[in-house]
């Protein structure tokens, strides 16, 4: 498993947790927070650079 996956999965799970935690207290600020782990997940995936990954 290379890095890019490691990273990818680790954000996937903080923000879920966040969210769970978020939900669960009524607390947005948490949420919040997940949110914007979510949103790193998804540029990381979306518009990492293609030539590193290439080879």
């Amino acid at each position: 498993m290379n890095k890019r996956v490691i990273v990818l999965l680790l954000l996937a799970i903080a923000a879920l947790v966040l969210y769970g935690i978020g939900f669960k207290m009524s607390s947005f600020f948490i949420i919040v927070v997940g949110a914007c782990i979510e949103l790193g997940f998804w540029f990381k995936l979306l518009f990492s650079d293609n030539k590193k990954r290439s080879g």
